[in-house]
């Protein structure tokens, strides 16, 4: 059975991480099989707003847009094909993190 940390933290009167939820779980004879997390943090990914589309000049299947963050536009290539100019989306500059850890290049 999956229990969310959530519904828990909302049952449980006493101040404790996790863990120790899980291994005083344990030994009270309740199995704890895992601890899941379904999103892992994300590292200087923000909301950006779409300037600017254009379909890219030598790949049909790509599209260009020019994004605003707040701190700075940038150009970057996208694939997706349901963008248009003013909608707001993730973005991250090189070096952001995203969930699976993968880090994003220039």
């Amino acid at each position: 059975m999956l229990i969310s940390w959530n519904l828990l933290n909302e049952i449980l009167t006493i101040p404790a991480s996790l863990e120790e939820v899980a291994e005083r779980l344990t030994f009270t004879g309740c199995e704890v099989e895992s601890i899941e997390y379904p999103c892992a943090p994300l590292k200087d990914v923000r909301s950006a707003r779409i300037e600017k589309l254009e379909k890219h000049p030598a790949k049909e299947n790509l599209f260009i847009a020019s994004v605003d963050d707040g701190s700075g536009s940038a150009v970057v290539v996208t694939a997706a094909p349901n963008l248009s100019a003013g909608d707001i989306v993730p973005w991250g500059r090189p070096g952001a993190v995203l969930a699976d850890g993968s880090v994003l290049g220039t």
